[in-house]
């Protein structure tokens, strides 16, 4: 199968699992886990994911504006809701996530845990902590950064590789560090945007 066949192939797959817009690019190892409804997922048009992960649980929403690049590796994973604005690039290895996942008590991982090993049993994700993550338009996020839950970031922010990011970004703010602190406001300057 020629990699534009397999490729088209690839996008009928997940077009059964979001609703995507005109020219989305997937990669093969493309993949979309959709324990929701399919309208939970949006991808906007000419949306490029080079071997990312979305994962939308059952009361989870995805959406990604146009003209979005998500690099590969990355993933994006959400309870609550997770959204991106147009014109945005994710390097490699890029980590958003609006949910901790696992429950902080004890006994409520262990019997989770316990569950899936034994009958296969899905945790349930509402015992987690979990808070919307909004990322405005224009907005880039350096390589290996992490976006946790709760985190709105700026229109036209930058979030340097290895970040950590736990608290709001200003817009036009360069961000960097564990946890992520601004290190420069850009002037304002609006170059290149369309």
């Amino acid at each position: 199968m020629t990699r534009s066949l397999a490729a088209a192939y690839r996008r009928g797959r997940l077009v059964r699992l979001a609703v995507i817009g005109s020219h989305f690019q997937p990669t093969f190892r493309t993949t979309i886990r959709n324990d929701a409804s399919r309208q939970a997922v949006r991808i906007g048009d000419h949306v490029g994911v080079l071997d990312g992960e979305l994962i939308c649980y059952p009361k989870g929403h995805i959406a990604i504006g146009d003209h979005s690049w998500i690099s590969l590796r990355a993933q994006i994973i959400s309870a609550v809701s997770v959204s991106i604005g147009s014109h945005c690039i994710l390097a490699r290895d890029v980590y958003i996530s609006d949910t901790n996942e696992h429950p902080l008590d004890s006994a409520a991982r262990r019997r989770q845990t316990v569950a899936f090993l034994e009958r296969g049993s899905q945790p349930d994700r509402t015992e987690a902590a979990a808070s919307p993550v909004s990322i405005g338009s224009d907005v880039w996020i350096g390589e290996r950064a992490i976006i946790l839950k709760g985190v709105t970031i700026g229109d036209g922010a930058v979030v340097a590789a290895g970040a950590v990011v736990t608290k709001a970004v200003p817009a036009g703010a360069i961000v960097a560090g564990n946890p992520a602190r601004i290190v420069k406001q850009l002037d304002g300057a609006k170059e290149g945007r369309t």
